[in-house]
């Protein structure tokens, strides 16, 4: 991985953690790391806000066995969000 992925990678990093939608408290470095390769990798520069927040929720049900759920779904969306801002720099 490039230093520019690696970057944005632990940048995400930071705002799941921050954002922690799972209640992991994550304040350890790392905490979300998978889930966040994970996204990184199912995702493409054409997808929109909807189609990121679809693959993030389902990365959070894959990894934590979430129902498909809307209300779920829409505690990922700040994350999403900040990591467009992040993109569209």
């Amino acid at each position: 991985m490039d230093k520019e992925n690696q970057n944005l990678q632990k940048q995400l990093e930071k705002i799941i953690a921050d954002a922690d939608p799972e209640h992991l408290h994550a304040g350890i470095d790392g905490e979300y790391e998978e889930e966040v390769k994970m996204f990184l990798s199912r995702i493409n520069d054409s997808m929109n806000e909807e189609e990121l927040l679809d693959v993030m929720h389902g990365v959070f049900q894959q990894m934590f066995n979430l129902p498909s759920d809307d209300v779920i779904r829409e505690k990922y969306r700040p994350v999403v969000q900040e990591y467009l801002k992040i993109i569209s720099g």
